[in-house]
């Protein structure tokens, strides 16, 4: 077990982020994609790997010849539990190369919009940093001193330094720590409800549910249109995945699914009655289920659902930027205004 450890630790050591396993999973389906056999493409990639990364390869493939899947060696290697659960789906009953090709590109994408984060908060955080600093120079030396000499010359403070003041007393480390430890204890209470109870909460939150049920469609469409493709019926998918999926919420939703379709509901009905799943799910099983393609219509919608993400996303991002720089703006205002008061409020006592 100790050796196992370790072996473990060094290999997420060798993937430093998403870009190198998306990169990985895609440069694989692109050699499947050109007629290679799993063997022959990961033979042909590992020579191009650096030493480490090509010994790990080559062990996942001597795994994978014993009946291990594919994505059972992908959780030593700092992978997701979504991204293995979806690569594990697809590779046991849909397509192993659409499989590594499209959580490659997650990955990848998902990476981007990271750095995309980083590069839009650089600035603002190191602004934040020194207007911190600044606070806190006024609040712990400038303003007790002006508070001391105006209580001595018996005037009173102006309104925004009281305030400020007030705020001080109140904002200490007990507090701080206070808020801190209540934050961390109901984080952790809301990680050990159950998964239904941990969306439901997620739901309720402003500007985020719209988000939650999103993303809860795209991985429900990405996982059983695959499965459908490859032969499955419906009910034979749902099973599939009330069974063997690794994510609980999408095992009891299965579970769920299936029981109102014994009792005679439309699948229609069924993903309309979800509050989980986005309302033009339900239009589009409908619309495929008339053509005979239902899962050719759930494929590209999981597409298009995916690529609404990513614009969101970015979207929301480029407005973090702004964002902060008019809080931070505002906060440097407020602690301009109650240094300064005091000082112009002394000139006119003096003239």
């Amino acid at each position: 077990m100790e050796a196992f450890r370790k072996r473990s630790l060094l290999v997420k050591k060798l993937f430093k982020n998403d870009y190198e396993r998306g990169k990985l999973l895609v440069d694989i389906s692109v050699l499947l994609k050109e007629g290679y056999n799993i063997s022959e493409a990961i033979e042909l990639y590992a020579a191009f790997l650096m030493e480490d990364k090509r010994e790990w390869l080559l062990r996942v493939y001597k795994e994978m010849e014993k009946g291990d899947t594919f994505a059972d060696q992908l959780f030593e290697a700092g992978f997701t539990k979504e991204i293995i659960n979806f690569i594990r789906m697809l590779e046991t009953y849909g397509s192993f190369q659409k499989a590594l090709s499209q959580s490659g590109y997650l990955l990848l994408k998902r990476h981007e919009l990271k750095k995309q984060m980083q590069s839009v908060l650089h600035y603002p955080l190191a602004l934040s940093v020194g207007v911190v600093i600044l606070g806190m120079v006024l609040m712990e030396g400038i303003l007790p001193q002006f508070q001391q000499f105006f209580e001595a010359m018996d005037h009173e403070l102006p309104a925004v330094t009281k305030s400020m003041l007030f705020f001080i007393d109140w904002f200490r480390l007990p507090l701080f720590l206070s808020v801190l430890i209540c934050g961390i204890m109901i984080v952790l209470w809301i990680r050990r409800k159950p998964a239904a109870e941990q969306v439901d909460f997620m739901m309720k939150i402003p500007l985020v549910h719209k988000y939650v049920r999103q993303l809860i469609s795209y991985y429900f469409t990405a996982q059983l249109a695959p499965m459908l493709q490859g032969g499955l019926s419906l009910q034979q998918a749902l099973y599939t995945m009330k069974e063997e999926s690794m994510l609980a919420f999408f095992r009891m939703e299965a579970g769920n699914f299936i029981e109102k379709l014994e009792a005679g509901d439309s699948f229609t009905e069924v993903l309309h009655s979800s509050p989980y799943f986005i309302s033009q799910i339900a239009a589009v099983w409908s619309f495929g289920e008339s053509r005979g393609a239902a899962a050719q219509e759930l494929d590209s919608f999981s597409a298009y659902l995916f690529q609404q993400m990513y614009d969101h996303t970015n979207k929301a991002i480029r407005l973090v930027q702004p964002l902060v720089f008019c809080l931070i703006g505002a906060i440097v205002i407020v602690l301009f205004v109650s240094m300064m008061m005091p000082v112009f409020s002394i000139i006119d006592s003096f003239a």
